[in-house]
């Protein structure tokens, strides 16, 4: 089987990023962090509390 040799780069030159791609990029980073921080323990707490702390903040603006 062929190894396909596909880049991030390459994936957005065919599918360019949509408005509140980044938005949502951190809601999917904080499912898997929050997922990591029930199995595996602390070392996840501190990144899925930075990205609840940055929604906070932009509710609250």
């Amino acid at each position: 089987m062929e190894k396909l040799n596909v880049t991030y780069g390459t994936v957005i030159q065919v599918m360019p990023k949509q408005p509140g791609f980044e938005k949502r990029r951190d809601l999917y980073l904080l499912y898997h962090y929050l997922n990591h921080y029930n199995l595996f323990g602390s070392g996840y707490r501190s990144s899925a509390m930075s990205i609840i702390d940055d929604y906070l903040r932009m509710l609250k603006a």
